[in-house]
């Protein structure tokens, strides 16, 4: 903020700013961390039904290509792989979704067909840790 404040002011200038940073998808991507570091990790209990452990992890910088049926350009992939069966899905993403894109994927692609994981292992990408 203050190296914003340094070249422009105008009314309202904090909260534009604040809510510009929140709504942009490359802003969530880069934005430093602001808490302690972790402590030291945890062995995972083993799942014991189908579908209700997960892990989410993207596969990014890939060439942009179309979806012949909706003509979308993907250029990075979400996997989704089941801890019980280790049953991967692969879904077409884009680098510049938001963390509403995404909620609304696992919506339709995983909770939809799955139900509701009990828990849900992320690498804690930015997307996974942005506010909506």
């Amino acid at each position: 903020m203050e190296l914003i404040r340094r070249n422009y002011e105008f009314p309202g200038i904090k909260e534009k700013v604040t809510l510009f940073i929140t709504k942009c998808a490359e802003c969530q991507k880069n934005k430093h961390d602001t808490h302690a570091p972790y402590g030291e990790m945890q062995a995972l209990e083993l799942p014991t039904e189908p579908w209700a452990d997960i892990s989410i992890d993207f596969i990014t910088g890939l060439l942009v290509l179309k979806d012949p049926a909706t003509n979308i350009g993907y250029n990075a992939i979400l996997v989704v792989i089941d801890r019980f069966t280790k049953q991967a899905e692969y879904i077409p993403f884009r680098n510049d979704f938001t963390a509403v894109h995404l909620a609304h994927i696992i919506n339709d692609r995983i909770i939809r067909h799955h139900g509701i994981p009990k828990l849900i292992i992320s690498d804690r990408d930015k997307l996974f840790t942005s506010n909506f």
